[in-house]
């Protein structure tokens, strides 16, 4: 995403006056993220490695809290509670094994 910066605010500052731009760069793109990651944890819940109650919230959830660090960094320059990376993904790992695998 850092590499990808102008890009980004392009899209999140720019795209509000074409809708059907930003609704063909969401389905393109983000979505297919987040049904690939529902699908992952819902084929994870199927086969006992996973105890989610809903995969899609799940997926979203996960994606969203991840994507959001960088999306902070791109636009402004500011990270949630001005983290380092590596503490970021850190925490990160351990709530998302937390929340896939119950705490296992």
């Amino acid at each position: 995403m850092d590499t990808n910066r102008d890009h980004l605010r392009i899209i999140f500052r720019e795209l509000e006056p074409f809708p059907d731009l930003l609704e063909q760069m969401w389905h393109g793109v983000s979505s297919g993220l987040y049904e690939t990651t529902a699908e992952w944890i819902r084929d994870g819940v199927a086969a006992g490695r996973m105890t989610v109650t809903d995969p899609d919230a799940t997926a979203a959830v996960l994606l969203a809290s991840l994507t959001y660090y960088r999306i902070l960094h791109a636009l402004i320059g500011k990270v949630p509670g001005d983290v380092s990376e590596d503490a970021f993904l850190t925490a990160w790992i351990d709530h998302a094994i937390a929340t896939l695998c119950g705490g296992r």
